[in-house]
């Protein structure tokens, strides 16, 4: 059939206006189903695809897509291999389903995440991490919504993200709750460099993660829940662990690092999900009894975290709502809008009480 039928041919075919053959494609849920019907079986007999998308940009002055950047340096073939990643896209994915809105998304490395912001057709952004922070400018001078993750960018621009220091707080309240006092904390830089180790006894020690927002405020969390209890951030061992979320082998020799540093340590806080079943798979190696030599908590919510041995405490990460929420709001353009999302903490089989046994200082 020639490209040139129009919806006039299929108005006719359908014995309708040519107005309700455009309600039919563009808001069908002003028609009845019955209605509906008879105007896409009549387009389908003449050969009529439906408006041309580029009109409809034209006309509406949208795209109907929402662009997504991705965090730290990742690309886009590295991220869809991060269970966060993923988990966060679905969040945003499970919105712009229900929308009928088109998913970009751009790659975090440098360069990428720039031109992107400049050029990409979409209604809005959503920029992940403080990294992303600078690829702001062009996004606004566009007068597109901008939405930022995990980092609060100012009152004129919106943003969503946990409440990392409570849940911080909330990781190592658990662990004191407990009886524990000699506490590690492994962290991850979510790129190559070497894994590095912060020992004790250092004071404004400054950590390299790319998620320095995040990192630090769930560090500050710990820090408030260990000086209610009389001890000190700056006499516990951390180590960045290196390589991304992928990475396995990366991830157990940092934490490897981090035991060997710190032998006597009763319990661990993973400020990742992958670290906290790279630090069960490593006791597992050395023969560390979990948890009754060793409790490992973890921030999480990917569902392999349930499927451990043993099931992995963690403080719930509520990433999939993150992206959820981003994508509504980047998606209304309305007012400024500042979300902050709880976390919860999941009792599972890796923490327990140290052994009475054990000597604590």
């Amino acid at each position: 059939m020639k490209s040139s039928v129009t919806m006039m041919d299929v108005a006719r075919a359908a014995g309708v206006s040519k107005a309700t053959v455009s309600n039919a494609f563009n808001r069908p849920e002003l028609l009845v189903p019955a209605l509906r019907e008879r105007v896409e079986k009549a387009a389908r007999e003449v050969g009529y695809a439906g408006p041309d998308p580029r009109g409809r940009v034209l006309s509406s002055g949208r795209v109907h897509a929402l662009g997504v950047v991705l965090p730290g340096m990742l690309g886009i073939s590295n991220a869809l291999e991060n269970p966060y990643v993923r988990r966060f896209l679905s969040g945003v994915a499970s919105l712009c389903t229900e929308k009928g809105i088109a998913l970009t998304i751009i790659s975090g490395a440098d360069g990428t995440r720039q031109c992107g912001a400049e050029t990409a057709l979409v209604d809005g952004f959503i920029l992940h991490g403080v990294e992303q922070v600078e690829s702001m400018a062009p996004a606004l001078r566009r007068k597109l919504p901008v939405v930022v993750i995990d980092y609060d960018a100012g009152p004129e621009v919106s943003s969503v993200r946990a409440e990392d220091r409570a849940g911080g707080w909330l990781a190592a309240r658990h662990m004191l709750q407990l009886g524990h006092r000699r506490i590690a904390i492994v962290s991850t830089m979510y790129d190559d460099r070497p894994s590095q180790l912060h020992g004790p006894g250092k004071k404004d020690r400054r950590l390299e993660a790319p998620f320095l927002f995040t990192t630090s405020s769930r560090i500050a969390g710990i820090s408030d829940a260990l000086y209610a209890a009389g001890l000190s951030i700056d006499d516990v061992p951390i180590v960045e662990a290196s390589g991304s979320t992928r990475d396995e082998v990366l991830a157990r020799e940092g934490v490897a690092m981090l035991l060997d540093a710190a032998p006597s340590a009763t319990g661990i806080i993973c400020l990742a999900g992958h670290l906290g079943m790279a630090v069960l798979d490593e006791a597992r190696r050395r023969g560390i009894a979990v948890p009754s030599a060793l409790s490992v908590i973890s921030f999480g919510g990917s569902p392999d975290e349930k499927r451990t041995s043993p099931p992995l405490t963690v403080v719930q990460t509520p990433v999939f709502e993150k992206g959820r929420a981003a994508a509504r709001i980047a998606l209304e353009g309305g007012p400024k809008q500042h979300l902050v999302l709880p976390f919860g903490l999941v009792i599972r089989g890796s923490t327990a009480a140290p052994l009475p046994w054990l000597p604590v200082p």
